[in-house]
């Protein structure tokens, strides 16, 4: 189980590579996340899903303003905000057993203290406080689906995707980096205010489905 200090390291070093990648990119059509590789529509995804929050709708207000992106993925207006509890490699177990082991031990809500951009640039809202109980199911999923003979998917952050985006937008290059340098700067005001005072979210419902059924609508 990783520390707070040492989750806020692993977050702030997404985070500047994320920033790099977007500041470093052309204007023009390359795709930054090109939806689901490889086997990953035969996983088993466990997330928690959220209730309305009015800091997750001003999320979305204000990102779905931004102007370097033709495309995105964006939560509450695509998809239902979640954050992954589990995922399982593609095999045959016994989901209602999964489903109902889990639920009773997922809280009631999660804090997460942290909005920044990962690796691919994408923005996630992260936590450097893992609580205990979720920690203590993730454990105990991760032997059940050991012990069903699949494998499963290491997760050790708590995190909830913001926005994935999909095409960039075709600007002049100057207008590019300054719209850039805007949304940096907003998700890093965001990122400040959460250090400062973190938001709990209410979890509405545990879901377990494919990763297709998890981003529905």
């Amino acid at each position: 189980m990783a520390t707070a200090e040492e989750l806020k390291v692993r977050y702030d070093d997404f985070h500047l590579k994320g920033k790099k990648r977007i500041l470093e990119r052309d204007p023009g059509p390359p795709v930054l996340w090109g939806g689901l590789q490889g086997k990953m529509h035969l996983q088993t995804n466990l997330v928690a899903r959220f209730g309305p929050h009015p800091f997750l709708r001003q999320l979305r207000i204000i990102l779905g303003r931004m102007r370097i992106y033709e495309d995105s993925f964006l939560a509450i207006r695509d998809f239902i905000p979640h954050a992954t509890i589990k995922v399982a490699k593609e095999g045959e177990f016994d989901h209602k057993a999964l489903f109902m082991m889990s639920a009773v031990q997922i809280p009631n809500s999660l804090t997460f203290d942290r909005l920044i951009f990962d690796p691919a640039g994408n923005i996630l809202l992260t936590s450097t406080c893992i609580p205990q109980l979720l920690e203590k199911a993730r454990r105990e999923l991760d032997e059940y689906i050991v012990g069903s003979g699949i494998e499963p998917v290491p997760i050790d952050i708590l995190h909830s995707a913001i926005c994935r985006f999909v095409t960039i937008a075709t600007l002049e290059r100057e207008v590019f980096v300054q719209e850039s340098q805007k949304l940096i700067a907003f998700v890093e005001e965001v990122d400040e205010f959460l250090q400062n005072h973190p938001v709990t979210l209410p979890v509405s419902e545990v879901f377990l489905g494919t990763i297709y059924d998890t981003l529905e609508q």
